[in-house]
């Protein structure tokens, strides 16, 4: 049940010795009749847990990802450790995931390509380690994608360029990002901002601006470009 899985969420994060989970969360009550610090009900079915900034320490339980009706879930600010349950994948009808700033560790799990009503992915100022997964640029509905911060080390996945709803990219300070920025991002036509610094990218800056006519920030400081940059494609 869904009250099962919060409790063993509130065990892993040592809820008893935590002053905003008590007494509701260590109680008999169902989490849907009112009163659980941040959890939020929709027809007897919870649908956002927002924990952010609250204390919490410890793993992220992998059964999660069995809270089927969960649409969104904040966890940010906080000092979550361990890795990113792929069980998260299965959150169908997930639309926002804010993980920003805790002290995971780890590889990006594929599976959150699998979030297919997704706008939101925020996995910023953590730990993580690996590649930026493909299945990212399968995220039909995405909109903001966050993962500055960490100490990714792949190439900029050319899948990246699928994302015609995407508004935000910062994929920022993982210092060893590499290779060049792909062709493909002349897809994102919908590009509001691109942050791409601090990361050990190289090569000729790509004209992939002609299409995305809305883009108001850039920012590629502390790489290795050369040659000129594409202005006359800039609306």
């Amino acid at each position: 049940t869904e009250k099962e899985i919060l409790l063993e969420c509130c065990d892993a994060w040592d809820c008893a010795q935590n002053s905003n989970f008590s007494p509701q969360w260590i109680s008999s009550t169902d989490p849907c009749s009112g009163g659980w610090y941040g959890v939020t009900c929709v027809n007897q079915a919870v649908t956002h847990i927002h924990l952010s900034a609250s204390g919490l320490r410890g793993p992220m339980p992998a059964a999660l990802g069995n809270l089927s009706n969960l649409e969104y879930l904040y966890l940010y600010q906080n000092s979550l450790t361990g890795t990113i349950p792929a069980a998260l994948g299965n959150l169908s009808n997930l639309q926002e995931l804010d993980l920003y700033k805790n002290s995971l560790t780890g590889k990006v799990p594929q599976s959150l390509g699998n979030l297919g009503k997704i706008q939101l992915l925020d996995l910023s100022s953590n730990s993580l380690t690996g590649e930026i997964p493909l299945s990212l640029g399968t995220l039909p509905t995405v909109r903001e994608i966050y993962l500055d911060e960490n100490s990714l080390t792949s190439e900029i996945p050319e899948s990246l360029g699928n994302l015609g709803q995407l508004l935000y990219l910062n994929l920022s300070s993982n210092l060893a990002i590499v290779g060049t920025i792909p062709a493909s991002f002349a897809n994102l036509t919908s590009l509001l901002t691109l942050d791409l610094s601090y990361n050990s990218l190289q090569g000729i800056v790509p004209n992939i601006f002609a299409n995305a006519r809305g883009i108001k920030t850039f920012i590629l400081s502390g790489n290795s470009f050369y040659g000129a940059f594409p202005f006359e494609s800039l609306n």
